[in-house]
């Protein structure tokens, strides 16, 4: 690290009270998705090696889908790779990232090869066509039911990176309602229930699936994970010398705080969603079918298996200027659990939905879900 670069901000232990464990394939995963990334000519050379080097897809998906089945996790692995390499390569460091129109032009064709992936959309294109290989393999493993909702959030991924650009283009940020919901979608972690699902074989019952209460637990785990990723990802972030939106910057913004309270304030805030996270799936789990309760832990382990991957990862700690992360995450909270909603409008709903027992029909086909 120069002399020139300020003193790194600590990240103290995350409260991750979930085990986690490690598919035995990671290694091999991991050089077919480099191998794949290179026939489809994913960004340059330099952003492949980059990615491969410091930010290994195969162990990623790994970490998520532990016990998932092999040829689903090496899909996550090439789609992680693939949503890097547009990320990185399009959006943060191309021009387009900083034009919200032409962004909007691109991620529009982008999602026609995806729901079109037997027919030559985009073609010559490498993100297009390594994005209409995706949707083919996704068909194979998944369900109609999933392979439309891996669309619908692909969309709105896009549509949220369009929002970004925007505030990229003019240099502002968000208020920390609005980044919650666009970070919600930008994080892929509303694209993990679908990747759960066909990871494990299952598709939860609609009465499950579309539940409000199994809903609102998706988007907690959404959020932590964001949260986890905007931490760790912050020294990497504020080091780049351009441009970037963090939940730590934003907060810090508005509410004039030290860059140390601001992280101190956002690890309140994920901790706080864990906490109620961890009350609400508790009680979900005692009502629910096998596969919700299956599906439920697969979460859980996601959550940690995410952060352990993203410390262990020279794309956040580079060797050349390390952060100051944690080894280590915690069993137990240093917040204060409440029933307060935090005070972000787009999420306090979470805080006042009723149990999840109430008015569901717990017939014989919500019991026995559906396994693939």
């Amino acid at each position: 690290m120069t002399s020139s670069l300020s003193t790194p901000v600590r990240i103290p232990p995350l409260y991750l009270p979930f085990s986690s464990s490690l598919h035995p394939e990671h290694e091999t995963i991991d050089h077919e998705t480099a191998s794949w990334a290179e026939q489809h000519g994913l960004g340059s050379e330099d952003l492949r090696k980059r990615i491969t080097t410091r930010a290994p897809s195969g162990k990623f998906a790994a970490r998520l889908l532990p016990h998932g089945k092999r040829e689903v996790v090496r899909l996550l692995a090439d789609c992680n790779f693939w949503l890097f390499a547009f990320d990185d390569g399009c959006c943060e460091e191309g021009k387009t990232g900083k034009h919200p129109g032409e962004l909007a032009a691109v991620m529009s064709r982008m999602l026609r090869a995806a729901q079109t992936h037997d027919v030559a959309a985009l073609a010559g294109d490498p993100l297009a066509t390594a994005l209409r290989d995706l949707g083919g393999r996704i068909a194979q493993y998944a369900t109609p039911g999933q392979s439309a909702r891996w669309v619908n959030n692909l969309r709105e991924y896009f549509m949220a990176a369009v929002w970004e650009a925007h505030y990229r283009e003019n240099g502002s940020l968000p208020t920390v309602d609005d980044y919650t919901i666009l970070r919600l979608h930008t994080s892929g972690g509303l694209m993990l229930p679908v990747w759960v699902e066909m990871g494990l074989g299952i598709e939860l019952h609609p009465l499950e699936a579309d539940n409000v209460a199994v809903r609102a637990a998706n988007e907690m785990a959404a959020f932590v994970a964001s949260w986890d990723n905007d931490l760790i990802s912050h020294h990497k972030e504020s080091r780049s010398g351009g441009y970037y939106v963090n939940a730590v910057r934003v907060v810090q913004q508005e509410r004039a705080l030290t860059a140390e309270e601001a992280v101190a304030e956002v690890i309140r805030q994920r901790d706080r969603v864990l906490m109620l996270y961890n009350r609400l799936t508790q009680d979900l789990r005692s009502w629910g079918s096998p596969q919700l309760r299956q599906y439920l832990t697969c979460v859980d382990s996601c959550l940690r298996g995410s952060v352990e991957w993203q410390l262990a990862s020279a794309r956040y700690n580079p060797p050349e200027d390390p952060a100051d992360l944690p080894t280590c995450v915690l069993d137990t909270s240093t917040t204060a659990e409440t029933s307060v909603p935090l005070p972000i409008p787009a999420i306090s709903w979470w805080w006042t939905i009723p149990s999840p027992y109430r008015g569901v029909n717990r017939g014989p086909t919500v019991e026995q879900g559906i396994t693939r």
